[in-house]
């Protein structure tokens, strides 16, 4: 049983890795004031947190706070994604083997910090959305991650590959969440940004 095990865990480390080079996304070379929102903007940067059993697993984040799905990008462990949008009221999405949700009130000119949690999964990896308040915001243990991480950014090839079977999980799992979390369930508000 452990040898099938073994075996298992390496094939999907194999399978995640050629699924994070096949994804589009690409490293940013360089940072400045891109990702600072300017007038009538706000920043969502989403930072894929690592775990030792899902390593290399790889996130699809969507706003879907209109009818739309719109794609915003992979999100691999141990990367950040910057997003710009609007601010107000937002709810996104992340797939995996199952899908979660976030929703989110955020004001212009700040930018907001949301994690993505790998877990195992029966199929494959599972992911969860923590939204990261003020008071966490100034922890050593998030700084640390903050910093250490590289940006990445989506490209055309990424957007291509993004979309697919994305209205299926809402449909799927949407209901639910509103269901445990509540209509109005916000995990984010505008003194959270930064």
């Amino acid at each position: 049983m452990k040898g099938k095990l073994a075996l298992f865990v390496l094939l999907a480390s194999a399978f995640l890795l050629v699924g994070c080079a096949s994804t589009g996304m690409e490293p940013v070379t360089k940072m400045g004031g891109d990702y600072r929102p300017g007038p009538g903007e706000t920043t969502v940067i989403f930072i894929g947190k690592n775990n030792p059993l899902a390593r290399g697993a790889i996130s699809r984040v969507f706003d879907v706070t209109t009818d739309q799905n719109v794609f915003v990008g992979f999100v691999q462990g141990g990367r950040q994604l910057a997003h710009k949008t609007t601010p107000g009221d937002h709810l996104y999405m992340v797939i995996g083997d199952n899908g979660d949700f976030i929703r989110t009130k955020m004001a212009g000119g700040k930018t907001y910090y949301i994690e993505i949690n790998p877990s195992i999964g029966i199929l494959g990896p599972r992911f969860y959305f923590a939204g990261v308040q003020k008071n966490e915001q100034g922890e050593k243990g998030f700084q640390d991650r903050k910093n250490k991480l590289k940006f990445w950014e989506k490209t055309p090839k990424a957007e291509a590959k993004g979309a697919a079977g994305a209205q299926k999980v809402r449909d799927k799992y949407l209901p639910k969440w509103i269901q445990e979390k509540g209509k109005d369930s916000y995990s984010l508000l505008p003194p959270d940004g930064m």
